[in-house]
């Protein structure tokens, strides 16, 4: 696995690995074999939403993915934390880039994914639920921005694929136009997947629709 050269920096000299007083949760990361601390402070934005004022963490991992923790954390100021759970790994790949063109790591991982399934466990804890439900299906995707089309197909993949070591889990939503869901992955593209993702969106969001699988 190749890693970029940030993630290997930060994994030396991590800029939020620190001791916080005030709010923490203790997360069990089993794909990772460890356990973190996360600190957190939390406040409302001027349109009211509860929002991560800043963040920090404990934890005795090492090695590359303590960068992606790392990095992780950082992007969590700022971030409503009603939707912290749908955090895009696109943007946690970008962040943490040596160049834009190239992906931080060679391939998303199931250890990935399970760094941003903090998120859920902060959501979780602050708004004293004890279990995520999936998300909303009464959703009117028609009717929605592009932008909240992304986020809900984002969702459905976190709530079934993401950190259940399922297959399709490799998959991104990238873009969505005229009824066709255009895909992103690093891995290889398996015969029948494209279709699978067909097959799981129509059933879900209840109309005909294209998949395309960029690589």
């Amino acid at each position: 696995m190749k890693f970029s050269n940030k993630i290997e920096q930060l994994s030396k000299n991590p800029k939020r690995h620190a001791f916080s007083e005030g709010n923490s949760l203790t997360i069990e990361l089993p794909k990772l074999e460890v356990k973190i601390t996360l600190f957190y402070a939390l406040s409302k934005n001027l349109e009211g939403e509860v929002i991560v004022d800043h963040a920090s963490y404990k934890t005795d991992l090492h090695g590359p993915y303590l960068g992606v923790l790392d990095g992780f954390v950082s992007l969590m100021d700022s971030k409503a934390v009603e939707a912290i759970d749908r955090f895009p790994i696109k943007e946690l790949d970008y962040f943490l880039r040596d160049e834009q063109a190239t992906p931080c790591i060679s391939a998303y991982t199931d250890q990935m994914y399970e760094i941003l399934s903090i998120g859920e466990a902060l959501k979780n804890k602050v708004f004293n639920k004890t279990e995520y439900q999936g998300p909303v299906l009464e959703f009117n995707f028609l009717e929605s921005s592009v932008s909240e089309q992304l986020d809900f197909v984002e969702e459905l993949f976190s709530y079934h694929f993401y950190n259940k070591n399922h297959y399709l889990s490799k998959y991104e939503i990238d873009d969505i136009e005229d009824n066709i869901f255009k895909f992103n992955t690093f891995d290889s593209v398996g015969d029948d997947d494209g279709t699978q993702i067909q097959e799981f969106l129509e059933y879900h969001l209840k109309f005909k629709l294209k998949v395309i699988i960029n690589q």
